[in-house]
């Protein structure tokens, strides 16, 4: 029993898979760097994004995912990465790193790749919830987060007047109340 069990743990030793691991906020591209330095494959999806500053505007890359870079790592290159400086932790489920599937990583690079308009949803407004657009033609406009046909739309309910209006915004203009 204890051969079978080294023999598994040694055919899976050498198995790389992806992980998402969590970095210092706004250190993501210096993380990326190090990992890229210590040899360690790692993937740093980044979206060009115009900024506007008082005398200025600039296109820049900023993180799709604040705080997070994806690396592709067996179970002794996981030691590796967490000696890299500026890794916080590997994203885990009961102690135990989460592997993301390679197809999933492959659809975050063709999407990139692409001129696809897409949006990034937060689980953190509950369907429900009040919320308030923070930025935008509608910014300051209260409502209620609802799903109708599928699709995340903000309600405004005119009780008064037994009426109710659905918009749809990017969920990346909303904070909750």
């Amino acid at each position: 029993m204890l051969l079978q069990l080294y023999t598994y743990r040694k055919e899976n030793i050498n198995k790389r898979k992806w992980y998402a691991v969590y970095v210092k906020s706004r250190n993501e591209k210096k993380v990326f760097a190090n990992l890229l330095e210590n040899n360690i494959e790692s993937y740093l999806p980044l979206l060009r994004t115009l900024k506007q500053w008082k005398d200025r505007k600039k296109l820049v890359d900023i993180p799709l995912f604040n705080s997070y870079i994806f690396v592709y790592a067996d179970v002794l290159e996981q030691f590796k990465v967490r000696q890299v400086q500026g890794i916080v932790k590997f994203v885990s489920f009961e102690g135990k790193p989460t592997s993301i599937p390679n197809e999933q990583i492959k659809s975050l690079k063709l999407l990139l790749q692409s001129t696809e308009k897409f949006e990034i949803g937060y689980d953190k407004i509950e369907l429900g919830e009040e919320v308030e657009v923070y930025k935008g033609t509608l910014k300051g406009f209260r409502g209620t987060l609802t799903k109708y046909k599928g699709k995340k739309k903000v309600l405004l309910r005119i009780d008064a007047l037994n009426q109710y209006l659905m918009i749809e915004i990017q969920l990346s203009n909303l904070k909750k109340i």
